[in-house]
């Protein structure tokens, strides 16, 4: 890791844990004059469909406050409804509202986020995407959760962000569904 990230990793853990932190709008929050922006990819067997900002939801903010750089293993979670995120939804009230996707897929639990460590110029991305296989029923995806425990549909632990990608993307059985999501710290100057 370079001593530029391990410099900003220390300089937004400080801030983060002064509270020193400004929403600037849905997509962004600003740390010490760096922005916190969260991607979601979603590809259909390797093909990248869309790119998508998250919303920070405030129980995501919280977790950052909490937490710091995000270091604890995290989760991500398809979604099938057609709904957009809102900053009150939590990990409680994700499954129900966003219609988590839980039977939609072969794998037995929510698939891992597979972060690379912090990046030269402050960013956090995939290693390798999650993947979902579609069982015989297939699956909708309309958007996906970031979340800090593994059960799907669980309620417990904390919902770090979410977002709904422009269109629904349809998986047939068999085909996989790839969910990654990339953190960068962006100097908006």
């Amino acid at each position: 890791m370079s001593e530029l990230s391990n410099r900003v990793r220390r300089q937004v853990n400080r801030f983060l844990s002064a509270a020193k932190f400004e929403p600037i709008d849905e997509h962004r929050v600003r740390v010490g004059g760096l922005d916190i922006i969260g991607e979601f990819t979603i590809s259909r067997d390797g093909v990248v469909l869309e790119r998508k900002r998250n919303l920070w939801v405030i129980e995501g903010l919280d977790y950052l406050l909490t937490n710091g750089v995000i270091a604890a293993p995290l989760y991500l979670a398809p979604y099938a409804n057609n709904v957009a995120p809102q900053d009150t939804w939590t990990a409680a009230t994700f499954a129900a509202t966003a219609g988590e996707i839980t039977t939609g897929y072969v794998e037995a639990a929510r698939q891992q986020w597979n972060n690379t460590g912090v990046a030269s110029g402050g960013s956090l991305g995939n290693d390798t995407d999650a993947i979902f296989t579609a069982n015989t029923g297939g699956m909708t995806v309309w958007g996906s959760g970031l979340l800090d425990t593994s059960a799907k549909g669980g309620t417990a632990g904390s919902l770090i962000a979410a977002t709904q990608f422009v269109s629904s993307s349809t998986y047939g059985q068999g085909i996989t569904c790839s969910l990654g999501y990339t953190l960068s710290l962006v100097d908006p100057t």
